[in-house]
């Protein structure tokens, strides 16, 4: 079981992972790109491209606070319109929804009174019961919910229990909660595209350090599979129920991803407007040029080649190698 618990940990970060940083500064360190147009842009000019996307999609490394800061400083921008999105966090359990009601509450007046300003999301973190989450620490994400608060924007959870998860461990597909079948299974059930089939395959396996048996890659990719139509199944139901005006996903890199994450499904959903995509990744002092993080495009032959359509670099973050639990020991062989 302890196995089993510290690979279910390990799949929240595995697509988001980085090396560990160095004393030399990367070249791509503090920079934004337009990967469809390979050039570096700034700020300002990605403020502009992304305001006109319906869903946008905000990836992260979960533990790097900085990246936290910058999409609170994107969504501060992005908000400062007569529009107002819905943002939707991976973060936040399905279950918990009726949290945010539950916060608001405490704003509520009493007869004769005012209500209480609302600037912030001080205390939220105990309606979600963060600390036990098994996420970073709430300050890393608080930023991000002082904003839609102090913006007035609404707010959604996109993420299955951990509950959910074991189960469809044990049973794949048909682990998924009955409530969810109808929305989630004709997008799941359809077979990936051979090349999308294996880049996700390839994706799983170097996750999770190599480490998986073959039997269980695939119960990983499933897992994966319906975590991201489950985010682009929310992310429109949030969106039409609470903003009608656009919605922004928190999650991570992995997620964001246009070939094969969340963007994958909300077209095959037949999600209405333009769907943009932002990865914060963590620069690699070894990487001198956009196309070592994101390949060849001309190589793969499919709809969207690209996997992020922009990418914010920061400062590497000193970590622990994820990999290092594993090595010097023969307990490699670990099923779900």
């Amino acid at each position: 079981m302890t196995q089993i618990r510290l690979l279910l940990l390990l799949m929240i970060f595995v697509l988001s992972s980085a090396p560990g940083a160095t004393a030399e500064s990367p070249p791509l360190e503090d920079t934004i790109w337009d990967v469809r147009e390979g050039r570096e842009i700034s700020r300002e000019e990605l403020i502009k491209k992304l305001r006109p996307a319906r869903f946008i999609l905000l990836g992260e490394r979960h533990d790097n606070i900085r990246h936290h800061q910058h999409q609170a400083w994107l969504i501060d921008k992005l908000s400062q319109t007569d529009r107002r999105f819905a943002l939707v966090f991976e973060m936040v359990e399905r279950h918990k929804q009726n949290a945010f009601a539950l916060f608001a509450q405490r704003f509520r007046p009493g007869r004769g009174q005012q209500a209480p300003q609302r600037h912030d999301a001080t205390g939220l973190n105990l309606f979600l019961d963060w600390d036990n989450s098994g996420w970073p620490d709430w300050s890393f994400y608080k930023p991000l919910f002082d904003i839609a608060y102090l913006k007035g924007l609404a707010l959604g959870a996109a993420g299955l229990s951990r509950h959910e998860i074991g189960r469809m461990h044990q049973q794949g597909l048909e682990g998924i909660p009955e409530e969810l079948r109808a929305p989630l299974l004709p997008y799941l059930k359809k077979t990936l595209p051979p090349a999308l089939d294996n880049r996700l395959r390839q994706t799983i396996v170097t996750g999770h350090c190599n480490t998986l048996p073959e039997t269980a890659v695939t119960r990983f990719m499933e897992i994966q599979r319906t975590r991201d139509a489950f985010m682009a199944w929310a992310l429109q139901k949030h969106e039409k129920e609470f903003a009608r005006d656009g919605a922004i996903l928190i999650a991570g890199n992995g997620h964001v991803r246009q070939d094969l994450g969340v963007p994958y499904y909300l077209r095959g959903m037949k999600a209405e407007g333009k769907i943009l995509s932002l990865a914060f990744l963590e620069a690699d002092v070894e990487k001198n040029s956009l196309a070592e993080y994101t390949g060849n495009p001309e190589e793969n032959h499919l709809p969207y080649n690209y996997i992020w359509d922009y990418i914010w670099f920061t400062a590497q973050q000193p970590r622990p190698d994820p990999c290092a639990i594993f090595k010097n020991t023969s307990e490699t062989n670990i099923a779900p």
